[in-house]
């Protein structure tokens, strides 16, 4: 569960959260929640809100990109996605007008905070469109299973996806084929949060 986001915060609850050994010290808590690798570690600017697991609710603002002739990726891909720079859905004619050729992938979107905890959000998108089952993908920095469910909130509708339905085959990339609350819209802001 979470840390508190506010009033004050003891290092014996940071030690509930993130575990280690007896006498605790702050040094122990290098890279933990927020706080930085080496350096000054402030209980509440480096604790507050964190968990150990991935945790986040945060703004997400959808952007689109066409990947090919009527199909689109719509959400948020950070320049350290996965699928940034790479050749995606490859038509079959790449000289036909009709069906191009494959489109180099950029980043699109954005999160008002990446910083999961454990990992950072690099991508959360659906790719929907002619041809292609829609689906959500979820791509964070570092394989760990420490959440249970991400949500995302548009056009007045949450949506929640379970850790337990979706694909993945290194615990960084997850996919969940799906039809409800899918596509994205292609522009616009909605919450988006990942619960442990």
């Amino acid at each position: 569960m979470a840390l508190q986001s506010s009033g004050q915060i003891k290092l014996s609850e940071i030690a509930t959260e993130f575990g280690g050994s007896a006498p605790h010290s702050l040094s122990e808590y290098y890279d933990k929640g927020n706080a930085p690798a080496s350096g000054e570690i402030q209980l509440a600017a480096d604790f507050y809100g964190t968990a150990n697991g991935l945790s986040l609710n945060t703004t997400i603002t959808f952007g689109e990109q066409t990947t090919k002739l009527f199909r689109f990726n719509r959400g948020f891909i950070s320049s350290s996605g996965r699928t940034v720079g790479t050749l995606n859905d490859v038509g079959p004619n790449p000289d036909s007008t009709l069906n191009p050729g494959p489109t180099n992938t950029t980043a699109i979107g954005s999160l008002a905070s990446t910083n999961a905890g454990l990992a950072t959000v690099e991508a959360i998108y659906t790719r929907h469109g002619n041809g292609v089952t829609t689906s959500i993908q979820f791509e964070i920095s570092a394989s760990t299973t420490a959440w249970t469910n991400i949500k995302v909130t548009h056009s007045g509708t949450t949506f929640t996806y379970n850790r337990g339905n979706m694909t993945t085959s290194d615990n960084q990339l997850f996919t969940i084929n799906t039809t409800t609350g899918a596509p994205f819209p292609s522009s616009g802001t909605g919450t988006f949060q990942i619960n442990i």
